[in-house]
């Protein structure tokens, strides 16, 4: 008798495409909320005028970028994996896209800042855009590095839910094999009895 396929335990449940979406767009919720309460504590902490609506809005705007660039980054770690004997490639390429990431991201978070800012009484300038390429990239370059290191930890953890699978489907089978081999070898021994 075959062994059958034991059903699906729900390992691929990220693998649905609405639920993935809902997965990054929670995080990035999250992500902005901590960083809200931090900024509007640390305004008031400062003294500063900042309200929580305003840091708020910024977090939110600064989530929702890198929540579009999410894929991207997903797509290169997965595209660009680190193995044993392609390490220094990776490194290379991922040093790369750490850097275009992070640019890409300020600029779009400082275009989209600037275009809500504007106003008559605040013009659109090209000059802050720009100015704030150089600045917080770090911040960046670690948050691309979280994303990176987290696809390959769910990629490992599939492999290692994978292997014990087949490990599983494959004990299963030799104790098949064995109680057919039993089976076979008791079978004669009744006929001549």
């Amino acid at each position: 008798m075959p062994h059958e396929t034991p059903p699906d335990s729900g390992r691929h449940i990220v693998e649905t495409p609405w639920l993935r979406w809902a997965l990054l767009v929670g995080g990035w919720m999250l992500f902005a909320i901590f960083m809200t309460v931090e900024g509007t504590l640390q305004a008031m902490r400062s003294n500063s005028p900042l309200t929580w609506t305003t840091v708020l809005t910024s977090e939110l705007t600064y989530a929702a970028v890198w929540l579009v660039l999410t894929p991207g980054v997903l797509w290169v770690a997965w595209k660009v994996p680190f193995h044993a004997k392609r390490w220094g490639r990776a490194a290379l390429l991922h040093g790369g896209a750490t850097f275009a990431f992070a640019i890409l991201h300020r600029f779009l978070f400082s275009l989209v800042t600037e275009f809500a800012l504007a106003g008559p009484d605040h013009p659109f300038r090209w000059a802050i855009v720009l100015s704030s390429l150089t600045r917080f990239l770090d911040y960046g370059i670690m948050i691309y590095w979280i994303l990176v290191l987290s696809r390959h930890a769910i990629t490992y953890y599939r492999g290692m839910q994978e292997q014990a699978l087949v490990k599983s489907q494959l004990e299963a089978q030799l104790t098949t094999a064995q109680l057919l081999a039993l089976k076979s070898q008791l079978q004669p021994h009744f006929l001549f009895n």
